[in-house]
């Protein structure tokens, strides 16, 4: 009798180790004065910041993955852009000239043209930021001693004192959704924390408790975080919470430097901010933010994951 023989295949397993993305960190200005406010686009290939300049400061358009910087203001001192949603519009404060707390909030044309001046500049207004829908922007005035935040059309009307407390709101931002406005305060007998009131107006809430001066804050894109800056220690860092508060924050940046203003981009992957670890004030990006950040030469970062 034939044997039958068998030929018996046995299935060969690959295990393809995926190792996760590593964070990267990316400096994408190098001029020889100093860059602030970044802010993105919508569509998160650019940034439309301020550089300093030896009349004031001007707003510069650069992508988000370097390059030339376009300039898109000249010969004032304007400061503090917030990119529209629809990404046609950049809106700004602009001083008028000389004399303290008469900045005005301007808007312009995200390719360039003539700025429209929105508010009459009798009061300081300044850092302007949109609603989701873009049917809004609330910004800082200063009134009665202290800076209130207000809002208006994007077109100057209906302009509303939102809070009017005796202390001073600090760079307003709405959330994603619309339904909240988050700032920072120095409330009577302690630093700065963070707070938020509902887009109307109303009775602030506290979400922060800390001892030392939380400032800057913006929203992730999700709404479910918040990025701010903290001088927990010698320097100014970036750090996260829960939108919720209470939750302890994490510690984002730990450089020998100060980092400030971050701005969470449209996706939420990545973080522009300023930091002047080179010298000067340069507009530097966290890549895949939510991934492990290994130590650099530039200095140490920690660990964060969602």
């Amino acid at each position: 009798m034939r044997k039958l023989q068998y030929l018996v295949f046995l299935p060969i397993v690959l295990f393809v180790l995926v190792l996760p993305a590593q964070a990267a960190l990316r400096c994408i200005t190098t001029n020889t004065g100093n860059d602030r406010n970044p802010s993105w686009s919508p569509d998160g290939f650019f940034l439309v910041y301020s550089a300093d300049t030896a009349t004031g400061s001007d707003l510069y358009i650069i992508p988000s993955t370097g390059g030339t910087p376009q300039q898109l203001t000249s010969g004032k001192s304007d400061h503090d852009p917030a990119w529209s949603p629809d990404g046609s519009t950049i809106a700004f404060s602009r001083v008028l000239d000389a004399s303290p707390r008469n900045a005005a909030i301007m808007t312009i044309p995200a390719t360039g043209g003539t700025p429209v001046q929105l508010t009459d500049g009798t009061k300081d207004s300044i850092y302007p930021s949109w609603s989701s829908d873009g049917s809004k922007i609330v910004y800082m005035s200063y009134t009665s001693s202290f800076y209130q935040i207000c809002s208006m059309t994007p077109a100057g009307n209906s302009q509303t004192q939102l809070t009017n407390l005796s202390y001073s709101c600090w760079t307003p931002k709405y959330s994603p959704g619309g339904r909240q406005i988050l700032f920072s305060a120095t409330a009577p007998g302690s630093d700065d924390n963070l707070f938020t009131i509902p887009a109307a107006g109303g009775v602030p809430l506290q979400i922060t408790t800390s001892d030392a001066s939380e400032v800057q804050p913006d929203w992730s894109p999700d709404g479910n975080m918040i990025v701010y800056v903290d001088r927990g220690g010698v320097d100014w860092d970036l750090y996260i919470i829960p939108a919720v508060g209470q939750a302890p924050s994490k510690h984002l940046t730990i450089f020998h430097s100060d980092e400030s203003y971050p701005d969470w981009s449209p996706d939420g992957t990545q973080i522009a901010f300023v930091s002047d670890r080179l010298g000067n004030c340069d507009i530097w990006i966290i890549d895949n933010v939510w991934e492990k950040i290994e130590p650099t030469t530039l200095g140490n970062i920690k660990a964060i994951y969602r």
